[in-house]
This record gives structure tokens, C-alpha cells and sequence, in this order.
């Protein structure tokens, strides 16, 4: 064999040999790449409440073409059991994993646990007015927290209700309308979010509407629509929306609209 083609041969073998998934004598294959570790919950810098139940989600994987397979994938807790929110304060997640060539990886999550402290203030005004009512008054029966509007007979009222977060802590909140709504004739009550809108007005009267996390002093809108028929079988209508803390169910704050009954704004 002639000097370049025995050197070619060598340097080939070398590059076989150094190759991710390459077989050597006897079988054995050289795994050079890291196993890939998948950490969904508890996702990076997210907000617990103390003493919520949070499941660990996580897997982990070696399985591309020449891998070795998986050896051990450990977390801070068992795949699927819950994952630490007995103390305030920071908390890291880890996930370890390691291949059958011993190749390592691993993924860790930031995650924090508040004491609840996430405090709503609902605040209502008619959709083209300025005036506010509610502002930094905490009422669950929206005492001192009326808005009225007058009733006209065919017409619509339109108001747009804001939650903010007064609180020291991200929060949310389940919402719910109370009151004649759908039920007495000759009034419509719609309930809104987002544009462009989504109906929400079943989940409302239902009392299961959830915002999403609201960071403090940070807020989240809705929208009220109310038609009124020809002739309304009743001089007037009233409805309550009331929004209740996730973190702690004893802290809530509501508004009220009423339409015909109360001086209009």
C-alpha cells in the first residue's frame, strides 16, 4: 500500500473513531453528544402562591441517530409530583439528565412563591365618558361604587370595566356578573374581552371568568354591553361585577352599572 493511501486509511479511521454514534471493536459505540433535558413546569420565572399544588414536568431524551440512550433523568422532585411552594421567596428547579456514555446536561427554572398579597380594585366608567367610579375603594357589595346610566328605550349602554392589581404581588382573578342579565325582558347584558372581542358573558353569570396574571399596579380590561328592547318590562336594571383574589379568596372588590335607577353619570 502506498504512503498516501495508508495515511488516508489512518486519517479516516481517526474521523470514524471521533464521530458522535461510531462503532469501535466489539460493538461499542462512541456517544459524544448530550442527552437533551425538557423542563415545562415550572417554566422560567414564573409565580406561585404559597402552598399551591404544582405539578414537575419534565422528561429527558438521547435518541438522535448514534446516542447512547438515557442513563438517569433526575429532578428536584419525581416526574409528575409536586414541586416545592412551601416557603416565600426563590426557589430553583433542576433537571439532571445523563446518557449511557456518561455525557451530561442539565436545565434549571427560576420560579417564586408570594404570600398572596394581590389586591383588586375594579373601577367602571360609561365607554366615552371620563368619569371613573371605584377607584381605590374596596367594596365586595360595590357600596359607593355605582355607576347609573339613563334608560332609553330602544338604545344601548356600553361600559368598560377595569381590575387592577393593587397589591404587592402578581395575581389573578375570577370575575362574575350578578344581577337581571339575560334573564329580564327587554334587557341583553354582554360581557366582552380583547379585540377583536371575545364573548365571555357565559362564563361571567357563571362566576368562572379568570383573568390572567395581573403584576401590580398593573390592570385588565372587559366590556359591557347592554340593549335595551322597545318596551322593557321593568324601569331599570342593575348588575354587580365582582372580582375575587386567586391568592386569597377573602380579598375581593366590585362595581355595579345600573340603568334607569340611579342618576346617570
Amino acid at each position: 500500500m502506498s504512503v498516501r493511501r495508508s495515511l488516508f486509511v489512518s486519517i479516516s479511521m481517526a474521523i470514524a473513531l471521533l464521530s458522535p454514534g461510531a462503532a469501535v471493536a466489539g460493538g461499542t459505540v462512541l456517544d459524544f453528544i448530550d442527552p437533551v433535558v425538557t423542563l415545562t413546569t415550572p417554566p422560567d420565572n414564573a409565580f406561585y402562591n404559597l402552598n399551591q399544588t404544582v405539578l414537575a414536568d419534565f422528561s429527558c431524551s438521547d435518541n438522535q441517530p448514534g446516542d447512547s440512550g438515557i442513563a438517569s433523568c433526575n429532578g428536584e422532585v419525581l416526574n409528575g409530583d409536586a414541586i416545592d411552594t412551601s416557603s416565600l421567596g426563590q426557589h430553583l428547579f433542576t433537571v439532571s439528565a445523563t446518557d449511557n456514555q456518561g455525557n451530561f446536561a442539565s436545565k434549571t427554572h427560576l420560579y417564586t412563591v408570594v404570600n398572596g398579597e394581590g389586591k383588586p380594585d375594579v373601577r367602571i366608567r360609561r365607554i366615552g365618558r371620563t368619569t371613573l367610579v371605584g377607584n381605590n375603594i374596596y367594596s365586595p357589595s360595590a357600596a359607593g361604587e355605582e355607576l347609573g346610566a339613563s334608560l332609553k328605550a330602544p338604545g344601548i349602554r356600553r361600559f368598560v370595566i377595569t381590575i387592577q392589581n393593587d397589591g404587592t404581588d402578581p395575581d389573578a382573578y375570577t370575575l362574575m356578573a350578578a344581577g337581571g342579565g339575560g334573564v329580564v325582558p327587554g334587557y341583553d347584558i354582554k360581557y366582552y374581552q380583547g379585540w377583536p372581542a371575545t364573548d365571555i358573558t357565559t362564563a361571567m353569570f357563571n362566576g368562572t371568568y379568570q383573568t390572567p396574571t395581573i403584576q401590580p399596579g398593573k390592570i385588565f380590561r372587559i366590556r359591557a354591553v347592554v340593549t335595551i328592547g322597545v318596551a322593557p318590562t321593568q324601569p331599570g336594571i342593575s348588575n354587580l361585577i365582582r372580582a375575587t383574589s386567586n391568592n386569597n379568596a377573602t380579598v375581593l372588590d366590585a362595581v355595579r352599572f345600573t340603568i334607569g335607577t340611579l342618576p346617570p353619570d
